[in-house]
């Protein structure tokens, strides 16, 4: 059954637990710094990670605004060549996210690397977002995975993704369901917004709906992930890892992007979750 996907794609006991590499800007995108500057500051944020004892890790070019649906040759090059810079050797298990949606990309860097998933942010949701609408077409998704030859890696589909607007609104469930028969292997629930969680009850309402696991992908914390814990599989977190910032709401992302991941944090964090093992 689908339910042990993440026991079979990253060897840990649940709940799954997720941290970000977050990529600074890549070339050609606002503010981008030198290739040495962002290699240096994905390395320093993956070993703070793993430091911390985080037991899996997802990377992601987040800070790259404008953001597109698909890289430029450019930005691909970039990511690949950092993908290939910081995973061998990876003992962890990995995956990768190409914003916006660029999972073509994902499963061919996923296939040459080894990462064990991608994750999609539009798969069976179409949205507006301040870059343009996207379309959900997860028939593509599947068909590029197969001519990618990437038959083991696995889809984590958000539904009703952050920073956008669905174009045809519906239930969670809704979606959730279609996902799960759409193709996804596992499903990812945000708020808002970076840094912003969901409810408790829209993440029972997927779970309830679906039989593969689901994850929140926002606003999880040392002080709240108890909680939500108790009603999913697991989740991904990543500015909660960060290094404090002054008036982090006042920025787009919450954090800058030279805002460094803290062990500290990350430490805190992994009690926090080994306290949620002891009283589920």
């Amino acid at each position: 059954m689908r339910m042990d996907i993440l026991r079979l794609t990253t060897s840990l006991p649940p709940p799954f637990v997720i941290g970000m590499v977050h990529f600074p800007p890549l070339v050609g995108r606002e503010g981008a710094p030198s290739f040495d500057d962002v290699r240096a500051k994905a390395r320093g944020d993956l070993d703070a990670l793993l430091d911390g004892g985080i037991p899996a890790v997802m990377f992601e070019n987040m800070y790259d605004f404008p953001h597109t649906e698909r890289l430029d040759a450019a930005r691909r090059e970039e990511y690949r060549s950092l993908f290939a810079t910081l995973t061998p050797g990876l003992r962890v298990p990995f995956g990768l996210s190409v914003l916006w949606n660029d999972y073509p990309a994902a499963f061919a860097l996923a296939v040459e690397y080894g990462a064990q998933w991608i994750r999609v942010p539009v798969f069976v949701d179409s949205v507006e977002t301040q870059y343009g609408v996207f379309h959900a077409d997860p028939a593509a998704v599947l068909a590029a995975r197969v001519g990618a030859g990437a038959s083991g890696v696995r889809i984590f589909a958000d539904i009703q993704v952050k920073h956008a607007q669905i174009l045809e609104p519906r239930p969670l469930a809704d979606s959730a369901r279609a996902a799960e028969v759409a193709g996804a292997d596992a499903l990812i629930v945000t708020g808002t917004w970076t840094g912003d969680p969901p409810t408790v009850a829209s993440v029972r309402e997927a779970k309830s709906a679906v039989g593969i696991p689901v994850l929140v992908g926002s606003g999880m914390t040392s002080e709240n992930v108890s909680e939500f814990l108790a009603v999913c599989d697991g989740c991904i977190v990543g500015t909660a890892l960060k290094a404090p910032v002054a008036d982090s709401a006042a920025h787009r992302l919450r954090a800058p992007w030279e805002t460094p991941v803290d062990s500290a944090c990350v430490h805190s964090f992994i009690a926090a979750i080994a306290h949620a093992r002891g009283v589920r």
